[in-house]
């Protein structure tokens, strides 16, 4: 019996080992689901708005970028990558975010050609560094206005 509680609290035991490993490689820096990719037909201008939040116990600064990522996308405004410079809270590069905290960033780009749903969902993207590491997370929603 006692060797079977001994087994059982070390499978514990290394169970929340893993976890707490897991999760240090979990994304601090996250794209909200409030996140959207929208073109204005009327103006002829694609808006890419963009919720990021630290999800990190600690306060964290980083750069962002839009990046277009299908060839369609970049035709049509003839921008591959653009390095965001302000956000809503009037910041700028390196944004802060405190923990749980989060910012907006709104950015309009003239097209030149009409754009489809199909190209705007996961056509665009933001890319989010830190000093030590960085991901490019597509933005899932667009829709035409």
């Amino acid at each position: 019996m006692f060797k079977h509680i001994c087994l059982t609290a070390a499978v514990l035991v290394i169970s929340l080992l893993c976890v707490s490993c897991a999760n240090e490689d979990k994304q601090e820096l996250v794209l909200s689901k409030q996140s959207y990719v929208r073109w204005h037909e009327a103006d002829q201008r694609l808006e890419v708005y963009a919720v990021v939040v630290n999800q990190s116990k600690a306060p964290l600064s980083f750069r962002a970028t839009d990046v277009m990522l299908r060839p369609e996308l970049r035709d049509a405004t003839g921008i591959e990558r653009l390095e965001l410079t302000a956000d809503d809270r009037h910041g700028t590069p390196p944004f802060t975010l405190n923990p749980h905290d989060e910012t907006v960033f709104q950015q309009f780009f003239r097209t030149n050609q009409p754009l489809t749903q199909q190209l705007l969902q996961s056509g665009v993207g933001i890319e989010l560094s830190t000093d030590d590491k960085g991901s490019l997370i597509p933005i899932q929603y667009g829709e035409i206005q």
